[in-house]
């Protein structure tokens, strides 16, 4: 018994020395590499930061610059805006040295514990090095090096030096690089001039511009916004009276004419695919100056745009609402996009939506095609079917006997692709999807019992994607074409 307890303690005491010298030999890296790296004054200011977007030509088509903003000073912001970001970014911001260690180590435990990142523990002076100094990436080293950093701008700038360097670059979406931008932006009025629950949207932002974007997620937004004034109350920063006045109105938007710029959707949409392609966010790539190089013919571009200005192509249905468009000129030579462009209040970079007929060229008619199934003047009979109690409809249950594929296609029938994805069979068309970069997510059990679901709501369930797959898949042993 003895014998085991010292070999355990011996084995113990040499994998604690171990790990001791790993660790000194890791900070001793970090700290030479930290010590090698200054704080950058026009890094904190984002001064002179732009990224330049050349077209097919090689030409400067446009310059997405942050340099030459509208600042504003903490003397003139109102102290509930603060506050704001006090309650739901750093509550002890004014108290901790650049690290609050506590809510760290609770952080970590709740991360361990749940076996993922669910929590973070940054705090505002933390997010500053962050987005001005270091990359995106998540990883230890990182991480150590905006500590010693953080503690470093601590040292020599003032508690609200800080916070208004951190108000002035903190990116809230839509280009808007600092507060006054964004309230510009979103409430056309100056950041002096942000009420209370104004200032609770914009602090709910920067968490996620995009998820907390009133523009593009008013509900997330709302709900983001009403946590954040919850906050504000339980840490004594307004009263009863004000939370409740706040969380009853609306977050009205100022109004935003369509961008004028011909090809500013297009340069959104370099700049977004850049900042996939290299793992940064907006401000690092502003901070590196990149030379990004386009397909973009600006003839063809200024055309599109001007095409999708005009509203007589925009249908309006019953209930007034305005269909959106986005359309896109691929040279199939190279598989350049030349153009891009479109008209809708939502971010049409980002926007997602079900693909509806969209998908049988690529999910039916494709693979038919190459399998030789089909050929464009082939004959299908379009006619109603019933597959097991299934018994799917044209729009508006017209049919056409004997049509041609090429025809079928045109009229987006859906007999048709029933009947060759049937003959296909799903993992055929799955087979192709992916070969085109469609990425298939826990849906695919669908795929794998014979379901394609292009939209469905079903009695007592909302339209969440995940809840009509599982309904549909506990209830339907038979293969279901919905369209």
């Amino acid at each position: 018994m003895k014998k085991t307890f010292k070999i355990t303690l011996i084995i113990f005491l040499i994998l604690s020395v171990i790990l001791l010298a790993v660790a000194s030999i890791f900070l001793r890296i970090v700290i030479k590499e930290t010590n090698q790296i200054s704080l950058d004054k026009n890094k904190l200011l984002l001064q002179a930061t732009q990224v330049n977007i050349y077209d097919a030509s090689g030409v400067l088509t446009n310059s997405s610059n942050v340099a030459g903003r509208d600042l504003i000073t903490i003397d003139k912001l109102q102290p509930h805006t603060i506050q704001a970001f006090i309650s739901i970014e750093d509550k002890n911001f004014y108290k901790h040295t650049g690290i609050n260690y506590k809510r760290m180590f609770k952080a970590m435990y709740n991360n361990l514990k749940n076996g993922k990142i669910v929590e973070g523990a940054s705090t505002i002076t933390q997010q500053l090095i962050k987005n001005t100094h270091l990359s995106n990436e998540k990883t230890l080293k990182r991480k150590t090096k905006e500590i010693f950093l953080a503690k470093k701008l601590e040292s020599k700038y003032t508690k609200d030096e800080i916070m208004e360097i951190y108000l002035n670059v903190i990116y809230f979406g839509d280009g808007c690089y600092g507060i006054e931008e964004a309230s510009q932006r979103y409430f056309g009025i100056s950041a002096s001039e942000l009420s209370i629950e104004q200032s609770a949207v914009l602090a709910g932002m920067i968490k996620s511009p995009y998820t907390y974007s009133p523009v593009n997620n008013y509900n997330n937004s709302l709900k983001r916004r009403n946590l954040v004034l919850k906050e504000m109350h339980k840490d004594g920063y307004i009263t009863s009276e004000e939370l409740n006045s706040a969380l009853t109105s609306e977050i009205v938007l100022t109004e935003k004419d369509n961008e004028c710029d011909y090809n500013s959707l297009y340069v959104k949409a370099v700049i977004n695919e850049a900042c996939e392609v290299l793992n940064v966010n907006e401000t690092e790539l502003a901070l590196n100056n990149y030379k990004i190089y386009t397909y973009l013919d600006n003839k063809k571009q200024e055309e599109l745009y001007n095409i999708m200005q005009n509203d007589e192509y925009y249908h309006v249905n019953s209930h007034g609402n305005i269909a959106d468009g986005l359309a896109l000129i691929i040279d199939n030579q190279n598989g350049g996009i030349e153009a891009f462009a479109g008209k809708s209040k939502y971010n049409l970079v980002n926007i997602k939506r079900q693909p509806g007929s969209a998908i049988k060229p690529i999910l039916v008619y494709a693979p038919a095609l190459e399998e030789g199934l089909v050929h464009t003047s082939s004959e299908i009979l379009d006619e109603k079917i019933n597959y097991d109690g299934y018994s799917p409809n044209n729009l508006g249950n017209k049919y056409y006997g004997y049509i041609s594929i090429k025809d079928a296609v045109a009229k987006s029938l859906n007999i048709p692709a029933v009947k060759l994805t049937k003959e296909l069979s799903i993992e055929k068309c799955k087979e192709y999807a992916e070969k085109c970069g469609i990425v298939f997510d826990d849906n695919e059990v669908l795929l794998k019992k014979g379901v394609i679901v292009r939209h469905l709501v079903l009695p007592g369930y909302t339209s969440d994607s995940k809840k009509v797959i599982k309904y549909l898949y506990d209830n339907y042993e038979n293969n279901i074409f919905y369209s």
